[in-house]
Formats: structure tokens, C-alpha cells, sequence
């Protein structure tokens, strides 16, 4: 006989332990002097004691207002944040080549914090427990970009109808981040950069086109010659920071930049 061990939060919600450590849950509820006890599903099935107690009261209101038709037992799936981040790394790998910073991002900084939690179970206060842990060794815009990609996961997932909650990153507030270290190179500054790298040509070819586009080193590393249209003075730059637009056109490009011998 299976042994039954209640919530300590909900009182009717009982579970039994099964011999793959998994978890099969129970409501028990008693109307006129009659027990009920019904079989919910299991943890591995994405049923948690908060869906649990939902039910149980779902069933005595039914039972107190009259209604003698059987409770509906529908096992709900509910997936951890660590499947729904899977299936968004999956579809970024086959649009983006900078699918290996996400994965690591995720693995370090995020999986150890919400990895197992269900995404009905995700709170502002999960996220904001990251920020605090994570700012003890790293920086602001760092932290911010971690839960960044909290939010751009479940809203892939949102958008494609995999899931269907609210996106708690949405709520979640941002931290401040110092940019009084952001400066740009004067052009006498540009003129000495391109003086130090003139005899390397493919440093001062790339140079030329960091400086002219402001795109990532990654970005720029992966221009290839059918993203240049000399005729219509654009460049496709592949953008690696945006998930759902692989590239961007950067129009009034000046195609002379890529005469290594025509300063910028």
C-alpha cells in the first residue's frame, strides 16, 4: 500500500514516492461524512501542489454546489524553464553561429537558479534573487543581460504557443548601469589607430569597418563579400545580439572603405 505524505503548504494535498524518485500527487476532500480521494499526476508530469490544491478546490465547489458529474482530471503539462530554454537553444543554433555564448550564459548563471523550477513557478522574486547573487561578481549590465535572456526565452516560447504564462521578466526591474566610461575616438585618435595597423591590410581593413558600421567584433568576423552591394552602397550585417533577426542592412554604407588604400 502506497504511503501518503501531506504538503506542508496545502492542506488535502498528499503525494507518494515512487521507486524512480518521482512523485505522484493526490488530493483527499471529505463532503457529507463521504472521502474523496483522486489521483492528480506526477511531478515529472509538470504537476506541482500549487496545481494540486487548485483542483481540490475546484472539486468541493463542484460537490457543495450540486454538481455529482465526475471531477476532470486534466493532467496539464507544465515544463521546467530548463525545457523551454532547450527548445529555444535549439531553434537559436540553427539561426545564429553565437548560439555557444547563450548556452554558456545559461549553464553559469541562470540553470543553477530556475533550471529545475517550473515556469508557473518562476517569480519577480526568483529574478531578483539572480541580480543579487550575481552582482556580487559581476557587473550591472552584465546581470542585465542574464535576465534578458530569461525573458527573450519564455517570450519564444510565448510566441510560438508553446506556453501559455505571463513573461515575469516584464515586471522585473532592470538595475542601473554606469555608462560615464563610454566615449568615442576623436578623429585625430582614428588617425593614429589606422597609422599603428596600416601594414597589416586585413587589420586595417577590419578597422575601417568596425569604426564605419559600430557592429560587433563577431559581427563584423562573419561579413561575407554577398553581404557588401557596392551598387547600392548597403552591407548586411549579421546580428548575433537579436535572436529573432539574423541580419540587419546598414544603409549609406561607403563602399571605398574596402580599398584598403582610401583612408575612412
Amino acid at each position: 500500500m502506497a504511503e501518503y505524505i501531506k504538503s506542508k503548504k496545502y492542506t488535502g494535498v498528499m503525494y507518494s514516492l515512487l521507486k524512480n524518485k518521482d512523485r505522484s500527487y493526490y488530493i483527499f476532500y471529505k463532503i457529507s461524512n463521504k472521502t474523496y480521494r483522486v489521483h492528480i499526476g506526477k511531478k515529472s508530469e509538470g504537476i506541482t501542489e500549487a496545481y494540486c490544491h487548485q483542483k481540490r478546490n475546484d472539486a468541493i465547489n463542484k460537490l457543495k454546489f450540486g454538481d455529482t458529474d465526475s471531477i476532470v482530471k486534466t493532467k496539464v503539462k507544465v515544463d521546467t524553464f530548463d525545457i523551454i530554454t532547450q527548445r529555444y537553444l535549439a531553434y537559436f543554433q540553427i539561426h545564429n553561429k553565437d548560439s555557444i555564448n547563450h548556452l554558456s550564459r545559461y549553464n553559469n548563471h541562470i540553470k543553477p537558479f530556475i533550471g529545475d523550477k517550473f515556469i508557473t513557478d518562476i517569480t519577480i522574486a526568483d529574478l531578483e534573487n539572480i541580480q543579487r547573487e550575481k552582482l556580487k561578481t559581476l557587473a550591472p549590465q552584465t546581470v542585465n543581460h542574464i535576465i534578458q535572456l530569461i525573458g527573450t526565452i519564455f517570450n519564444y516560447n510565448i510566441k510560438h504557443k508553446y506556453i501559455k504564462v505571463e513573461n515575469p521578466v516584464r515586471s522585473t526591474k532592470l538595475l542601473k548601469v554606469n555608462n560615464e566610461r563610454l566615449r568615442y575616438l576623436e578623429k585625430e585618435e582614428i588617425e593614429i589607430l589606422f597609422k599603428i595597423v596600416e601594414e597589416d591590410k586585413q587589420l586595417l581593413l577590419f578597422t575601417k569597418l568596425a569604426l564605419h558600421t559600430g557592429a560587433r567584433l563577431h559581427t563584423i568576423c562573419n561579413v561575407k563579400k554577398k553581404d557588401i552591394n557596392l551598387e547600392k552602397q548597403t552591407i548586411f550585417l549579421h546580428d548575433f545580439k537579436t535572436p529573432y533577426e539574423a541580419f540587419r542592412e546598414l544603409s549609406g554604407f561607403d563602399a571605398r572603405i574596402l580599398v584598403v588604400g582610401i583612408p575612412l
